[in-house]
């Protein structure tokens, strides 16, 4: 007998899936919460651009709410299954602990970079960043306290992301305007344009920046344009984490700019004052630089120099001034570029900056540009005591440019034998502004002339660093005090090779090295480098070593040769109204101790001009000063 067979199961069709979700009411729920979704993060971006809420929180909220929309999905299609008509509270707690999560992971994914949509892009590592201040004379040291007062901010160059290199100028001065605007909010500190300036197009972040500035936060920022229409957007970023703060764009036509910028310094010190809790002045006191917008536009292209020389800024500056002649912040550039001009050779051009310099004074008087030319034009004079006054000036309009305390120091105190000074008014240029390398170049040679050559060493590196000159001339003075002459040597080669290696100056130098250390006849030493001045055929080659000569005669006790020379100098000033402030700084080096303790000494500074200054500020470093009557230890 066969077994009777088992009947098969049934064969069931699989179930409508569209019917499966419209059963659970899972369209509803996800309708219902998109819809819930959407008035929420409207609302959330209403009530956070109304009080300056940072990007971030946008960013989280819809991220929230993105993790929230699978969750509400699974809760739909379970509670449709299930016959359910509430969440329970074990429910609640799950959908909690996603949100928690999501929300976590969220934060850790959109934390903005500190960054500048540009030339400033963050290091990996901020360490990178080169270390460059000095705290006190011998030592190097960080450039600012991790204390940041927290009303402090710096502006970092805006972006230009208009798509036209050419207009690059644009971003610039709209960051110009906004350290201008900020620097006259009373109790906020603002470093100086020459400080902040000095990082664009370098690799550095931007918590680097404000640590080395000293601030609490960064303002960033881009300009777009379209048209005649401009977009300008600013952030204001944490100088410790790097956060974004705060942000906010503003469009206009280009034809209300001065608008615009009145209405972005507004919104940033509000923003200050309720990120940071700091009391400040609701609104900034700014006055516009000019109402001519043309004119505007070739002042920022002047100022920026990208791809110009010194002669083409001067013609943008006159064609601004055509349009606005009492455009005093375009006088003063102009009159900065004239005084280049006159210290690279066109000494026509001193008379020119000092009238511009003297009539942006007569339209804005507190113009920290304008006197620190007049402060330069002065001591290319031999007007010691203006100078000073005039030094004095510009640092009390601006105490916090760091570029004008390094011209004070290297253009006026060092010139006049006050060397201590000096290096404490260069340290405080540099610390002020630590990425510029005119600050950097001030230091190293102060340091140079005081004997600190392990600093001066540090700045010249620094100097090289940041894009400027490797200053062979204090890296050869430091090799001879340490009796390497060989390198001493190669050094002043590459100072001037054609006079040097190619004129035959490198053995005269090395009998003059090995003369002041007693290994070398000094007479022998100095017959020489009479010889070799002797066969200079050109005068400028002559007047470039004249200075050098002062010092390498001091050195071989041919203070006879060292006062003719400088008696030279000093009658050529006579005649041309100006003094040659390269070759005064060599008078003060340790190497001329023994010209300065010569009788002829007094005679010299009285022609110079200099006993007045030092009636009136002190005598120079090591030595007494009575009844006009100069004696140098």
């Amino acid at each position: 007998m066969t077994e009777p067979s088992t009947p098969a199961p049934a064969m069931t069709s699989p179930p409508n899936l569209w019917a499966r979700i419209k059963q659970h009411k899972v369209l509803q729920w996800s309708l219902a919460y998109l819809g819930a979704a959407l008035a929420l993060a409207h609302a959330q971006d209403l009530v956070g651009h109304a009080f300056h809420w940072p990007e971030i929180t946008n960013q989280v909220v819809i991220g929230v709410l993105a993790v929230g929309f699978p969750v509400a999905v699974a809760l739909a299609w379970y509670h449709g299954h299930k016959g359910l008509t509430r969440i329970s509270a074990g429910e609640m707690t799950v959908v909690s602990v996603m949100l928690v999560i999501g929300a976590g992971l969220l934060m850790a994914l959109v934390r903005t970079p500190a960054e500048h949509a540009g030339s400033l892009t963050p290091a990996s590592n901020p360490a990178s960043a080169p270390t460059v201040a000095v705290s006190t004379p011998g030592t190097v040291a960080t450039a600012v306290s991790t204390d940041a007062p927290r009303a402090s901010i710096a502006v970092v160059p805006f972006a230009n992301l208009t798509g036209e290199p050419a207009k690059e100028y644009f971003s610039d001065g709209m960051a110009e305007e906004m350290i201008d605007s900020l620097a006259h909010v009373s109790g906020l500190k603002v470093p100086a344009r020459t400080s902040s300036f000095a990082y664009k197009g370098r690799n550095v972040d931007i918590r680097q920046i404000a640590h080395d500035l000293g601030v609490a936060t960064i303002l960033e920022g881009s300009v777009r344009s379209a048209g005649e229409r401009i977009r300008v957007t600013a952030q204001l970023v944490d100088g410790k984490s790097g956060y974004h703060l705060w942000s906010q764009s503003f469009d206009r036509q280009f034809a209300d700019i001065f608008k615009l910028q009145d209405e972005l310094a507004t919104a940033i010190v509000q923003a200050l004052r309720m990120k940071l809790n700091v009391d400040l002045p609701a609104t900034p006191e700014r006055t516009a630089p000019t109402q001519d917008v043309e004119a505007y536009q070739f002042y920022l292209q002047a100022s920026s120099g990208s791809g110009l020389d010194f002669r083409q800024r001067v013609a943008l500056y006159d064609q601004a001034l055509a349009r606005d002649p009492k455009f005093a912040r375009a006088l003063a550039g102009k009159a900065n570029m004239e005084f280049t001009l006159s210290a690279v050779g066109d000494t026509q051009m001193l008379g020119p900056a000092e009238r511009d310099a003297a009539q942006a004074l007569a339209l804005s008087p507190d113009l920290a540009p304008a006197h620190a030319v007049l402060g330069e034009t002065n001591a290319a004079h031999g007007h010691w005591v203006k100078s000073a006054t005039s030094f004095r000036a510009a640092i009390a309009a601006d105490p916090n440019d760091g570029f004008i305390r390094s011209q004070h120091a290297l253009v006026l105190l060092a010139v006049t034998g006050q060397l201590r000074q000096a290096l404490a008014e260069a340290t405080a240029g540099q610390q002020l502004a630590p990425a510029n390398v005119f600050c950097a170049l001030a230091l190293a040679y102060v340091d140079s002339s005081l004997g600190n050559d392990g600093d001066a060493l540090k700045f010249a590196d620094l100097s090289a660093e940041l894009g400027g000159s490797d200053m062979p001339d204090v890296r050869a003075a430091a090799a001879v005090r340490r009796g390497d002459y060989s390198a001493a040597i190669d050094y002043w080669s590459r100072w001037n090779p054609a006079l040097i290696r190619d004129g035959g100056g490198a053995a005269v130098l090395r009998l003059v090295f090995s003369a002041q250390s007693g290994t070398t006849n000094r007479a022998a030493a100095r017959e020489a480098l009479e010889a070799f001045v002797s066969s200079l055929q050109r005068d400028e080659d002559r007047a470039t070593f004249a200075p050098f000569e002062i010092r390498f005669s001091s050195m071989t006790d041919g203070l006879d040769r060292a006062y003719a020379i400088a008696n030279q100098l000093v009658d050529g000033a006579a005649r041309s109204g100006t003094v040659n402030v390269g070759s005064l700084f060599s008078m003060w080096g340790p190497e001329t101790r023994p010209f300065r303790r010569d009788p002829r000494f007094q005679r010299l500074v009285t022609r110079l001009g200099l006993i007045d200054y030092w009636l009136q500020y002190g005598p120079p470093d090591d030595c007494d000063l009575k009844s006009g009557k100069l004696a140098c230890r």
